[in-house]
């Protein structure tokens, strides 16, 4: 009688936990759309001279882009010795993306390493795969935007952005490094019941972790070609310069740069810090209005196809038969 007692509060209380992130999280989507808007009317921007066909392309880059980051994680819980589906893998990754308009950073891992778990796929590894994703994407991303801020001969009167860099670099390079994050999980897990983690840590290599790395930068790419598609999208009449192909390296390093940023400093979704570094990189090239323009812009589509595919894989999980 007592364990039915206590198994009743304990299903009531997942419910209740459920209910309120899906809460927290239509909250924080609905202020950022809405914010948005507001913005728009502020610029008093006419939406019908955007070009359509241009931002559904940049959806279709951005959902790549992710599909990318998201085989990343694939790949690390697949060093950490699970198995899960490429539907699992993409489906708890996508529905987890919109936990981060909610504060702090916690909601997406929660998120992803519960929707994965499975017979295939334990906690604990998921937790830790989530991590090395993290940690790799940033690496990977603070690393790209420097070399392509150097390589686009940028000249700016704020010169720190290279340092900023560089020190986003190691901050998320470090531990990321296979040796260094082996040691930090057996510290962790020191003294405690986790010897299968340790065992499966000591996969996470250089020669593992390289396609990782590769899979990311590519991930990047496919952000700023998104961003390059939100600028090209707006009539050239607001454009300082037209936009080349000669200009995607700069875009690429706002995006990455910008997102890697906003990561860093805890803000639901980098809402400010991302558009503050896009358009201190931008303005020189496309003028204000274009640049705070194609920064809005991108927020609200980047938030469309984030909710689409959350959606569409959160259904088609739904309709999995779990093994």
């Amino acid at each position: 009688m007592s364990k039915n007692n206590n198994q009743i509060p304990t299903n009531v209380l997942k419910t209740l936990v459920k209910v309120i992130i899906f809460v927290l999280v239509a909250v924080m989507i609905h202020r950022t759309l809405s914010n948005s808007y507001d913005e728009f009317q502020q610029a008093e921007f006419d939406l019908q001279q955007v070009q359509v066909e241009y931002l559904f392309l940049s959806i279709i880059l951005y959902a790549c882009g992710l599909i990318c980051f998201a085989f990343v994680w694939h790949l690390a819980l697949q060093i950490l010795g699970q198995h899960p589906t490429k539907t699992e893998s993409l489906g708890s990754y996508f529905i987890s993306q919109l936990g981060k308009y909610v504060p702090g950073k916690a909601l997406v891992v929660i998120i992803r390493s519960e929707r994965i778990r499975s017979k295939r796929t334990a906690l604990s590894p998921a937790i830790v795969a989530v991590f090395i994703e993290t940690l790799a994407m940033m690496a990977v991303g603070a690393i790209l935007a420097g070399v392509l801020l150097v390589c686009s001969g940028y000249r700016s009167t704020d010169p720190q952005l290279i340092i900023i860099c560089l020190g986003l670099a190691l901050m998320a390079g470090i531990p990321s490094a296979p040796p260094v994050f082996r040691a930090i999980i057996r510290s962790l897990t020191k003294n405690r019941v986790k010897g299968d983690l340790v065992n499966q840590v000591d996969n996470l290599t250089l020669s593992t972790m390289i396609p990782c790395w590769i899979v990311s930068a590519v991930g990047w790419v496919l952000l700023g070609a998104s961003l390059y598609a939100c600028l090209y999208s707006l009539p050239n009449s607001i454009m300082l310069s037209p936009i080349g192909i000669s200009q995607l390296g700069l875009i690429i390093a706002s995006v990455a740069l910008a997102i890697v940023t906003g990561f860093v400093s805890l803000v639901p979704g980098g809402a400010g810090v991302r558009e503050y570094i896009m358009l201190t990189l931008l303005t020189a090239n496309f003028g204000i209005v274009a640049s705070s323009l194609a920064a809005i812009l991108m927020r609200v589509i980047w938030l469309l196809s984030e909710v689409l595919f959350a959606a569409f894989f959160y259904i088609l999980m739904k309709r999995s038969t779990p093994l």
